[in-house]
């Protein structure tokens, strides 16, 4: 008897479905006071542009909508004061070289650019290279640093990582 499976031949695989579109970005966006209606924009071919992006980075790995506000929220939300008064932030932040890594990322992030995903991989390769801190040590001062968030919901490098808006058409700040 051989403990080898037979040849199966593999289904290939369903390809992702992206549900969202630049319209739904911008209506979200729009609820949560980050582009307000009647505002002259600056670069609307920009903002245009943004907003697709978004949605092909973000649609395809979010079930529904909840979860899209969700992803968009820690793109223009963030409070430090209470992520410093959450009793899992300083869990994380306690530990051995927590601050040593969020300074790095600090530094790399200083320097500016567009952000996106080969950039990031390159920051947390340079931040792999000038600490000596590995999986959770190195990731979870990341999290709380970008996201504001000791635990993760949802995949938070793809949305608050990747791609920088533009600054002219979307405020944080309603």
């Amino acid at each position: 008897m051989s403990c080898i499976a037979p040849d199966v031949p593999e289904e290939p695989a369903q390809p992702t479905v992206n549900k969202f579109a630049a319209a739904d970005i911008a209506a979200i966006l729009r609820q949560r006071g980050c582009i307000q209606a009647g505002r002259e924009i600056s670069n609307e071919a920009a903002l245009q542009s943004w907003l697709a992006r978004a949605a092909s980075l973000l649609g395809p790995f979010v079930p529904g909508r909840a979860t899209l506000d969700s992803l968009l929220e820690l793109l223009f939300t963030y409070d430090a004061d209470a992520v410093l008064r959450q009793t899992a932030s300083h869990g994380v932040l306690a530990r051995s070289g927590a601050r040593e890594v969020i300074r790095e990322l600090a530094h790399r992030f200083i320097e500016g650019g567009e952000m996106d995903s080969d950039r990031f991989k390159k920051i947390i390769e340079e931040l792999k290279a000038a600490v000596p801190y590995r999986s959770r040590a190195m990731f979870h001062p990341i999290r709380i640093a970008l996201t504001g968030r000791a635990q993760a919901k949802e995949n938070w490098t793809r949305s608050s990582c990747c791609w920088t808006p533009p600054r002219s058409s979307i405020s944080p700040y309603p």
